[in-house]
């Protein structure tokens, strides 16, 4: 959780760097599921981090192979508030207090719409041109339109919108979204109509 809001994302975002059709990270940020080693991995190549130094592992206050853990969640319009603690013996001591934006919050709408036009304009481009021929990951795309955008505040979410409206256009050639069915396996692919 702290790697993520460090980079500034929000769960939804890493979700779908990962190739995730749902929010899994929320999921284990809640601790809904549990978090494979396999899972960590794609998770610091989504976040672009080269070790799993972030993610602390802790036997503090382990007692007969579990300890309980309680998060807690506090929404506003600007300010997501994170709250972890430890129950041990039936008492609670918190463990880490976090402060992320509300992805909600737009401070201004007129830059939103300057950046979702850019990324319009640049996946149409890599569209009409051979980036698409192959499957490709969402991480992948995001990659190659981070560098290519100039407006500030380029966010996966804006990536991930132009590629659901890309994906629902009629016409051939299409972009289709392709589901693999492995865990984290989203894939986005030029087709033409056979």
């Amino acid at each position: 959780m702290v790697s993520r809001i460090a980079k500034g994302y929000i769960t939804s975002e890493i979700s779908f760097l990962m190739g995730y059709r749902e929010d899994k990270i929320r999921k284990y940020e809640e601790l809904e599921s549990v978090v494979g080693i396999e899972t960590l991995f794609e998770f610091i190549n989504a976040i672009e981090e080269n070790s799993l130094n972030g993610v602390i592992f802790s036997d503090a206050g382990y007692v007969e192979g579990y300890t309980n853990y309680r998060m807690e969640k506090t929404i506003s319009s600007r300010i997501i508030e994170h709250s972890m603690y430890c129950i041990d013996n039936g008492a609670e001591h918190q463990v880490f207090k976090l402060y992320e934006l509300n992805p909600e919050y737009v401070e201004s709408s007129e830059s939103e719409n300057k950046v979702l036009k850019e990324i319009r304009a640049l996946l149409n481009l890599m569209f009409e041109g051979a980036f698409f021929d192959d499957p490709i990951t969402p991480l992948k795309i995001y990659k190659r339109c981070r560098p290519a955008v100039t407006s500030k505040g380029l966010h996966p979410r804006h990536v991930q919108l132009v590629l659901k409206e890309m994906t629902r256009k009629k016409e051939y050639p299409r972009l289709m979204v392709k589901y693999s069915k492995t865990a984290g396996s989203v894939f986005y692919e030029k087709v033409f109509k056979y």
